[in-house]
């Protein structure tokens, strides 16, 4: 029995220990962790903290020696297993499982001023997520606070409460207001804590109140509509094949066999005209709410696409970028590079480095140009040559004065061309002027519709005869009853101007229907 009991205790640290993942160069502060926790697991974490003694007493047993012996030996076992290959050259002159953990720590947290400020910008672009648990979002603040406390910069609680506060969504927005009004005693990060995590659980009761009100209120209406409607005594009755199992809806007959179920019968009710989706009605639409609180703005969006193949001169970009293999003449991997993109200050890390051979055409004949260390990342959409170090290694660009309009802004060419004859910008070429430049956008930025000519006559013989119509909208505003087009009507005849607020421009032509069908009623004439 002895022996089996041991054989799964075994198994089962094995298994333990497969849980976590090797240590790497990106991966420090969670492996850390799992790492504490393994070691508390073998009762080894002691000699890290350095709260057993490294040597034991003297009237201590040889199997109390030994086990103490075995503990400290599994401490530096368990940190070499538990890091790749790559780091373990690091703790290879020792066998100490503290003197491990210490290299390691040196290593991947130095207490210098660089690593401070990376801290810190760390700190303060910790963000609320959208739909993040507060508590989790203020564990993360937390654990950041720590980091720098460990790198010897321990942070006031005024800049860990502002952290916490400043970056929660609207709803909070009223518990924010209280706290600044604090006294500066109370402003600490406990009681920070405490009151946002106790207005998030009143928010998500609330927010579950509102759901069971309306479960409760689209399950009435549902019941309501199925007793005024045929069919539904037999629906009622479980009758899923009787010729009553049937609802007429707005002119459509649907099948309604979930009306015995109220969860399932909401799913009938549908679709919204708002979010096209099914359970509730636009006059219940979350999204229509927000709509409408939100203020009107002009959206704009733009996209270029670009062939991979294609070479694009970054004057901002430090190293070329390839993202096809196949053109490297040699390739080296690499895996402890990243290159920084330019938008939200995000990474992406560099597969290789290399030569690479290319050909380009000036003046109506081929040039070879050798590119080295030329970073490999396959992610990139387009390969990027670096304007700083081909200007290092002596080239320079030649543009035509075209480019040059488009760089400046689309400036007319007269001031072009006299800025490069005075010298006014610092490398840039002589240009003359030697004609217009067909610009296209700078065309159709200036040109203008043409008006109408005015008439001055009625051209018409009898009213209805000739009717002038404009639609006018979307406006930024809706009306108070939902509206955001006009449709006006004017008699070229007797001059009458009529107008229509509509909702949709696909209801103009109905509109123009009844406004005959009235105007002739009115006339006697058709």
């Amino acid at each position: 029995m002895n022996s089996v009991a041991s054989t799964l205790n075994r198994v089962a640290d094995m298994e333990f220990n497969n849980q976590i993942s090797v240590l790497t160069p990106n991966n420090w502060n969670t492996w850390k962790h799992d790492m504490q926790v393994l070691l508390m697991h073998y009762g080894c974490w002691q000699f890290i903290v350095q709260t057993k003694p490294e040597q034991p007493d003297e009237e201590a047993t040889y199997k109390e020696k030994l086990d103490l012996q075995l503990r400290k030996d599994r401490c530096y076992t368990l940190i070499y297993t538990n890091i790749s290959s790559d780091l373990k050259n690091l703790i290879t002159e020792t066998t100490d499982g503290v003197a491990a953990w210490r290299i390691l720590k040196d290593h991947f947290e130095p207490v210098t001023r660089a690593r401070v400020i990376q801290l810190l910008d760390q700190f303060f672009g910790t963000k609320y997520q959208p739909g993040e648990d507060v508590g989790i979002f203020i564990s993360r603040v937390k654990t950041a606070a720590t980091r720098l406390q460990e790198a010897g910069h321990k942070l006031d609680d005024l800049y860990i409460g502002f952290q916490l506060i400043r970056w929660l969504p609207q709803e909070f927005q009223s518990t924010v207001q209280q706290i600044y009004r604090w006294k500066e005693e109370d402003f600490r990060v406990v009681k920070i804590e405490a009151e946002l995590i106790l207005e998030a659980n009143r928010l998500q009761l609330m927010k579950q109140d509102l759901e069971k009100a309306e479960n409760a209120y689209l399950s009435s209406f549902t019941s309501k509509k199925s007793k005024t409607l045929p069919g539904a005594t037999a629906a009622a009755h479980g009758n899923p094949n009787g010729k009553n199992d049937y609802q007429k809806k707005s002119g459509k007959v649907f099948n309604c066999k979930t009306i015995k179920n109220v969860k399932q019968s909401i799913k009938t009710i549908g679709p919204c005209y708002v979010c096209n989706k099914y359970g509730h009605l636009k006059v219940n639409c979350k999204e229509k709410k927000s709509l409408q609180k939100s203020p009107p703005t002009v959206n704009e969006t733009f996209n270029t696409e670009f062939d991979k193949g294609v070479w694009v001169i970054d004057t901002a970009a430090t190293s070329h970028f390839c993202n096809d293999k196949s053109l490297f003449l040699d390739l080296k991997p690499i895996t402890n590079m990243k290159m920084s993109l330019a938008t939200e200050d995000k990474s992406c890390p560099v597969e290789g480095i290399g030569t690479l051979r290319f050909r380009v055409k000036y003046k109506g004949s081929f040039h070879e140009i050798t590119l080295t260390d030329v970073l490999f990342n396959p992610k990139l959409r387009r390969n990027l040559l670096s304007g700083s170090r081909l200007e290092s290694k002596g080239a320079h660009f030649v543009g035509t004065k075209e480019i040059r309009h488009q760089r400046f802004c689309h400036v007319n060419n007269d001031y072009l061309v006299k800025t490069s004859k005075n010298d006014s910008v610092k490398g840039l070429p002589r240009l003359t002027d030697n004609g217009k430049t067909h610009c296209i956008p700078c065309k159709l930025a200036k040109s203008k519709r043409v008006s109408f000519k005015k008439t001055g006559a009625v051209r018409s013989k009898r009213p209805l005869e000739l009717l002038h119509m404009d639609l006018c909208g979307p406006m930024p505003t809706e009306s108070q009853g939902g509206n955001k087009y006009f449709l006006s009507i004017i008699d070229d005849y007797s001059r009458k101007v009529t107008v229509f607020p509509i909702r949709n421009k696909s209801d103009v032509f109905h509109t123009f229907i009844r406004f005959q069908k009235r105007a002739e009623r009115f006339l006697s004439k058709r």
